[in-house]
């Protein structure tokens, strides 16, 4: 029987499984964080049938989550569907991660896989660019420290920020891939305004972090929301799966 881990990134919007076999994502699906208990346990056993995820073989794995009240639900169903106890990535679990920076145990698990996945797949120095439900830049330098990060209102948030703060604009929840940067309507302005603007923040901060290096930096494009603009880049490395890589290193390195 094949042996495959199993690695579950949880944030707060998206939760993440990639199945990995020889080091390499060969399945992966996302589902929303906020389902109810049963919906999610349902959603999680329909995803793994309807795709070409391994339906048994699965014997290692680890979550990095943000979300604690969701991990404990993942844990035992995984549990119960694939027989063993999925290990929970902690701020203890990887001694070897260097970081200079104020408070090492405020570093989120989402941002620790990216720094793993990062230092052993691309060259120093280095900003991971993660489009998530906020965007993170984490900075990386050329001896492989991670030496800070930068917060900036994501997609979702700049979207609600509008249709909360306004009384005459909708709520929206997400945005589309847009060709020209205005609107012709209401909708079209918000999304194309949001599209763009995540573009320029994008372009702007990773230029500003650039000057902070005498030297070539990678940028590397990641996260829920890198998939809809990653083409607006086309110096930046896209990966995708960068956090989930990092959690099955993190395991992997685990002794």
């Amino acid at each position: 029987m094949k042996n495959y881990f199993l690695a579950i990134d949880i944030g707060n919007t998206q939760i993440s499984f990639g199945f990995f076999q020889n080091d390499e994502v060969i399945c992966r699906f996302d589902l929303d964080t906020h389902l109810a208990e049963e919906e999610l346990k349902i959603a999680i056993r329909n995803a793994i049938n309807e795709t070409n995820c391994p339906k048994e073989g699965v014997s290692d794995g680890l979550i990095g989550s943000v979300v604690p009240s969701v991990t404990s639900v993942i844990a035992k169903e995984i549990k119960s569907i694939f027989g063993f106890d999925i290990a929970i990535l902690n701020n203890e679990i990887n001694k070897e991660v260097k970081m200079d920076i104020d408070n090492p145990l405020e570093v989120g698990a989402d941002i620790l896989a990216d720094i793993v996945a990062a230092t052993n797949l691309y060259k120093s120095p280095i900003v991971v660019t993660d489009l998530g439900t906020i965007t993170k830049y984490i900075v990386i330098d050329e001896n492989k420290s991670f030496i800070g990060t930068s917060f900036y209102p994501g997609v979702k948030g700049s979207l609600k920020a509008m249709g909360q703060n306004t009384a005459l604009l909708p709520n929206l929840d997400t945005i589309k891939e847009f060709d020209h940067p205005y609107g012709k309507n209401t909708v079209d302005s918000m999304v194309s305004g949001v599209y763009f603007g995540t573009v320029s923040s994008v372009l702007g901060i990773n230029n500003i972090l650039d000057k902070q290096f005498n030297m070539p930096v990678s940028h590397v494009l990641t996260g829920g929301y890198s998939n809809l603009i990653h083409k607006e880049f086309e110096s930046f490395i896209f990966d995708k799966d960068l956090t989930l890589k990092g959690l099955y290193l993190l395991k992997k390195g685990i002794r």
